[in-house]
């Protein structure tokens, strides 16, 4: 009987189906590893990283030790051997080998990654039973192990007349017969001296000509998923099965696997992957390694909010009988918050209490009370236990916290979305459920590891066992089952390689994806000194040969499908590529000319997966307003309703309403949509707090810290340094109370160092005496709004100086940057705070300037100077009261007086003006 090795399941159904018996490599390497194991279990990776952990003579050597150890596992080198060649790395990985097998003898277990080599010593007259000829996939990755597998597999077969034979596909093109030929010299120089070797055979050439080859080239990630998914739904929608149809990316990153399931559901169509999501993709089981992450500190606000966020949290712990609505008013509040890390939580709490205090609610109470309970659970679970401990302690708080358990109103929920044509809610659940079993199944192994290392009494910190269970996770497969049938497959090349396909799409085929991927070597671990002193057969696998493997699969790949369709994106998301060599031979033998898929579904000419939906009345209303506003936007239609022409804003703008504050008018003129956007949608930007400050603010704190500094010395009289020092106390009376964590703590001190630079200039320019800072005027202040016709405006001044003759005045606007010019016209700030200090005050003269920062250098630049009424000063007035006007009869067209500021600009997403939008002289003219 003939039994063919192959690497997957998939292939063993097809051939079963073709009447041949088959087995997978992996499948027969642990039966016969079981039956020479004589009762020893295997060790997963939770367990050979435990015994790197105590073998290692340095902690932070355990991962080197570890993978190191793994290699010559896997090429069959054992501690005597390593011992004996030269080098500090030699004795290391000898000495921790040596320690690793005795460790291993005495749990009565063995590493798995040696499997292949033990396996040898159950092979005898009971292997294989009636099987005589052993036929082998080449394309399978064949280690130094599983050769010398094959060899005495070939030696028990010649006693039954048989044999073993490796089988290489035909070639397509030069780069494909370059990898397979090279592969067989290889076999053929480790065979040289063998009198009865394994036989070498391979298939008919088959010439790229006679191959049916598409090619796409695409833009992006998600271009290239789509392109792919569409290849698949042409060949259905030609008849051809779903089971033999297979999507071969040749880099299984997770970013690009994320576009193409998305794509998939889209598009409706069932696919089965090799490996299925990462077990923390389901949102619950990401809160719980969060949380366990937590405990082990320090505290990640970013964290905190992740685990307050999982939909399956019973809060009622934390929250009492408020549960979810408090859960929504703590993460109101972390979010104000500015700590991003801390080490055991009590300034994130100090700083939630603060906020909370500022503006006194029962749900802030509330919040502050649950945060209270959190850490205390969290500092409960924080110290060493053992293993068993530890998972049991933390255990009891996830299930009290319900975060793996399924509620049935989500459950139903999710069934209702499913069947109205949503299944993500599901699947997010399907995911949880398998993320949960491994989770479980992790903590139950890396338990049952340390006590039969003898580990189980072992004190371990909660951040040990986190690390720990991560690597556990790693070790336990998902079983995909049924999945694969009736499903596209999502494969690697040697997973499907020789199946009869009606489709194969070779995707992720680029340059950057197809190149040698060193980084993943065995020979990276144990160091190039100690590869080159190894026995040449008994080498670990480089990255030339995992290209060579790979291209053999792809050829095979290739020669059995009967079409084929490779695909690859120009970027790979941070720097730009192109199509590997593989490809471009192709394209050469082929004489084809790649099909380009655009980045945008939407654009013309690309391959849409999800069809339009009908044209309604509403759709129909929606095209013909964004025509008329690119019609607008680009000098070729009328300005309505739909391109800034609205009604009448009486209702914001008016006599008898409350006063309009200045920047908002400002805003106005600068673009009459950011001002609409401001004064009447009430739209702003949402600025989460971080550790680091940003622009806003910075700027306020500075405005904040200087008006408080100055404050300080307002009336004084004495040597500059002796003043600032007094100042400067204040001002960081000011920012301690906005202190967060070190990185918080570096940029308040350069804030510090920016209201240094302000204040000494206030003490080098002292003709004017400093009086008021933040003044505010409008409805409720001591200064009352400024009157413009009918229409009253309101602000805050920055500051305000007094001349000793109190006849005239200096009003200053602080600017971050460098200030705009005088002869902006919507810098509208200086002219009207000039005009409401003069009148208050009762001056015969008023000078009014911007004080900007340059790295830390203030840069003087004078707005007006003169008598109130100066026909300057009035003509400003006249153009704000024109632009009240305007705004008041409703003109809010996208009108910018600087384009250029479009791209971060506040109401960016609300106007959705092109920014190809031709610009006029006018706007232009910055």
């Amino acid at each position: 009987m003939r039994l063919h090795l192959v690497p997957s399941e998939r292939q063993v159904e097809a051939l079963a189906r073709a009447g041949q018996a088959a087995q997978t490599l992996r499948e027969l390497v642990l039966s016969l590893s079981d039956a020479a194991a004589e009762g020893r279990g295997r060790a997963g990776p939770e367990t050979t990283r435990l015994i790197a952990e105590q073998v290692s003579p340095q902690p932070d050597l355990a991962e080197l030790l570890d993978s190191g150890i793994g290699a010559l596992r896997r090429i069959g080198i054992g501690a005597a051997e390593v011992s004996r060649f030269s080098g500090r790395r030699s004795t290391l990985f000898g000495a921790a080998l040596e320690r690793a097998d005795a460790a291993l003898a005495r749990a009565k277990l063995r590493d798995e990654r040696g499997d292949v080599w033990l396996a040898q010593r159950a092979i005898g007259d009971a292997t294989l039973p009636g099987v005589r000829e052993l036929w082998v996939s080449a394309w399978a990755r064949l280690g130094p192990g599983e050769l010398a597998l094959l060899e005495r597999l070939h030696e028990e077969l010649r006693r039954r007349g048989g044999g073993v034979t490796l089988r290489f596909p035909g070639v397509s093109g030069d780069a494909t017969a370059r990898a397979v030929e090279s592969e067989q010299s290889r076999l053929e120089a480790r065979w040289a001296e063998l009198n009865d070797a394994p036989s070498i055979t391979r298939d008919e050439d088959k010439p790229a000509i006679e191959l049916r080859l598409r090619f796409t080239r695409a833009p992006n990630l998600a271009s290239e998923a789509r392109a792919a998914v569409r290849a698949v739904q042409e060949k259905l929608a030609q008849g051809a099965r779903l089971d033999r149809i297979a999507i071969v990316p040749l880099d299984l990153s997770e970013a690009f696997l994320e576009e193409l399931r998305s794509a998939l559901w889209s598009a409706k169509l069932p696919f089965s992957e090799p490996r299925g999501r990462p077990p923390v993709a389901g949102p619950n089981v990401h809160a719980t390694l969060e949380l366990l992450r937590l405990v082990g500190g320090p505290i990640r606000r970013d964290a905190l909010l992740d685990v307050l966020a999982a939909p399956g949290l019973r809060a009622q712990r934390w929250f009492g009988a408020d549960g979810r609505g408090g859960v929504a008013g703590l993460r109101e509040l972390l979010a104000k918050t500015p700590v991003g890390f801390d080490r055991d939580g009590r300034l994130l709490l100090a700083h939630a209490r603060r906020l909370s205090e500022q503006r006194p609610t029962d749900r802030g109470k509330a919040a502050v009370l649950a945060l209270e309970r959190l850490l205390q659970d969290l500092s409960q679970l924080a110290k060493s236990q053992s293993r068993a401990e530890l998972v049991r302690d933390f255990s009891a708080l996830v299930d009290d916290l319900g975060l793996l358990q399924v509620e049935a109103p989500t459950l139903r929920l999710s069934l209702s979305a499913r069947d109205a044509g949503a299944p993500r809610l599901l699947t997010a659940l399907s995911d949880d459920a398998r993320g949960a079993g491994t989770l479980s199944v992790a903590l139950s192994r890396l338990v049952q590891a340390a006590e039969r290392l003898g580990l189980a009494n072992e004190a371990v910190s909660p951040r040990t066992l986190s690390a720990e269970l991560l690597r556990a996770m790693e070790g336990v497969g998902q079983s995909r089952g049924a999945a694969r049938a009736a499903a596209v497959a999502i494969a690697r090349p040697s997973e499907v390689a020789g199946l009869p396909l009606d489709l194969a799409v070779v995707c992720r085929a680029s340059a950057a994806c197809f190149g040698p991927k060193g980084a993943a070597s065995d020979a990276l671990w144990l160091g190039s000194e100690l590869c080159e002193a190894l026995p040449r057969f008994q080498r670990p696998p480089t990255a030339r040969d995992d290209e060579a493997a790979t291209l053999t699969a792809l050829n095979a790949l290739l020669a059995a499908a009967e079409e084929t369709e490779l695909i690859w994106s120009t970027s790979d998301g941070a720097n730009e590529t192109r199509e590997s060599r593989f490809v471009e031979e192709l394209l050469a033998l082929s004489k084809q000319t790649p099909v380009s898929e655009p980045g945008s579904p939407l654009s013309p000419g690309a391959r849409r997966i999800v069809s339009l939906p009908a044209s309604t009345e509403e759709i129909t209303l929606r095209v013909e307003a964004e025509l008329a506003r690119h019609a607008f936007y680009f000098a070729q239609g009328e300005r309505t309703a739909l391109t800034g022409r609205v009604g009448e804003l009486s209702a914001w703008v008016g006599p008898g309403l409350p006063p309009l504050p200045v920047t908002r008018l400002e805003r106005y003129v600068d673009c009459p949509f950011l001002g609409f956007s401001s004064i009447v949608l009430r739209a702003t930007r949402d600025e989460s707090v971080t550790d680091a400050l940003g622009v806003r603010e910075r700027g306020i704190l500075i405005h904040a810290a200087v008006a408080d500094a100055l404050s300080a010395i307002e009336g004084q009289q004495g040597p500059d340094e002796e003043l600032l020092a007094q100042a400067l106390a204040a001002a960081d009376r000011t920012l301690a109370a906005h202190t967060g964590s070190a990185l918080r703590g570096a940029a308040l001190r350069t804030t510090r160092g920016d209201v240094r630079s302000l204040v000494r200039w206030s003490l080098e320019n002292r003709d004017y005496a400093f009086r008021y800072a933040e003044k505010a005027f409008g409805e409720g202040e001591q200064w009352g709004p400024l009157e413009l016709g009918p229409y009253r405006l309101s602000g805050r001044i920055d500051r305000i100086d007094i001349a000793s003759d109190a006849r005239s005045a200096r009003v200053v606007d602080y600017k971050s940057g460098k200030p705009p010019s005088r002869h902006e016209e919507r810098a509208l700030q200086g002219w009207l705070y000039a005009r409401k200090v003069a009148s208050e005050l009762e001056l015969a003269d008023v000078q009014s300037m911007y004080l900007g920062l340059t790295r830390r250098v203030p840069i003087r630049a004078e707005i007006f100077r003169g008598p109130p009424d100066s026909p300057q000063l009035l003509e400003k007035e006249q153009f704000a009261l024109v632009q009240l006007e305007r705004l008041k009869s409703g003109y809010v067209a996208a009108e910018p007086t600087r384009p250029k500021s479009c791209a971060k600009c506040d109401g960016r997403e609300l106007c959705r003006r092109p920014l190809s939008a031709p610009v006029q002289e006018d706007e232009a003219d910055e």
